[in-house]
């Protein structure tokens, strides 16, 4: 039985800028190495390797976003996952919009609504699991709760509390809780 093989090639637009960058910073730093440190040349050639260094991470950044951009269109990931992506997509598209100063055109209340949907939804699902990491930073409400609870307890915490906000001239987000 005679095999036969079918090869392929693709041609990925920048990947030798790419493998050049790479090459030209594995020379910079050979460069770097053996100038003396305190030297004009020094200075000159580290300074062009921070350079490559943040092009390389820039070009990085973009291949990040671009594989995302792949996997939430196909169906090589799960539905949470791609809800998840596009969650981070549509975050990032608003923070543009609010550099702009575009957060409330029409474009970006819809763009918050879907935000908020979509967030709303994903944490409704890490929830069901036991999973709450989305919703760190909520710390007045939960310490509201909980402190209100132990004010059932513990007599005379409320009159603790208006006693440190007098003492200190205001209250933090401890004692706002704690009230």
């Amino acid at each position: 039985m005679a095999k036969t093989v079918i090869g392929f090639e693709i041609d990925i637009e920048g990947i030798d800028d790419i493998n050049k960058l790479n090459a030209e910073i594995k020379e910079t730093n050979q460069a770097l190495k053996k100038a003396k440190i305190g030297t004009e040349e020094y200075s000159q050639t580290a300074e062009k390797l921070a350079k490559l260094k943040a092009e390389q991470k820039a070009l990085r950044k973009q291949q990040t976003d671009l594989t995302k951009s792949f996997l939430e269109q196909t169906k090589a990931l799960s539905t949470y996952d791609k809800a998840s992506a596009k969650l981070n997509r549509l975050r990032k598209e608003f923070k543009n919009l609010a550099f702009e100063g575009k957060e409330s055109t029409r474009e970006g209340k819809a763009l918050r609504e879907e935000i908020n949907k979509l967030d709303k939804q994903l944490k409704g699902t890490d929830a069901k699991v036991g999973q709450f990491q989305r919703s760190v930073g909520n710390y007045p409400r939960i310490f509201g709760l909980s402190t209100k609870s132990l004010g059932q307890f513990i007599p005379g915490l409320d009159k603790l509390s208006e006693r440190l906000d007098k003492a200190t001239g205001g209250t933090n987000v401890l004692g706002k809780a704690l009230i």
